[in-house]
């Protein structure tokens, strides 16, 4: 019982996106018509528990999309598909 425990309790916690801190990293990076659409599976490494898929415009002006991938004790990571 307790394998089954710990195994959805990874899922779920490995599920979990982060909108807004995503939001402020991009802005902070210097995109603009920044869109969430929730969380970006097999997107980031293990120990990142957080992923937010993005489409925006990067700071060239050029559309982008990836995932903003994020850690308990680390900052953000931008990557683009």
């Amino acid at each position: 019982m307790k394998k089954i425990f710990a195994a959805a309790s990874l899922l779920v916690l490995g599920a979990c996106s982060d909108p807004e801190g995503a939001n402020r990293h991009l802005d902070a990076a210097g995109f603009s018509s920044i869109e969430t659409h929730g969380h970006g599976y097999f997107s980031c490494e293990k120990s990142e528990w957080y992923s937010t898929k993005f489409t925006a415009v990067g700071p060239t002006g050029k559309p982008v999309q990836g995932v903003v991938c994020r850690g308990i004790l680390k900052g953000s990571t931008i990557r683009f598909d």
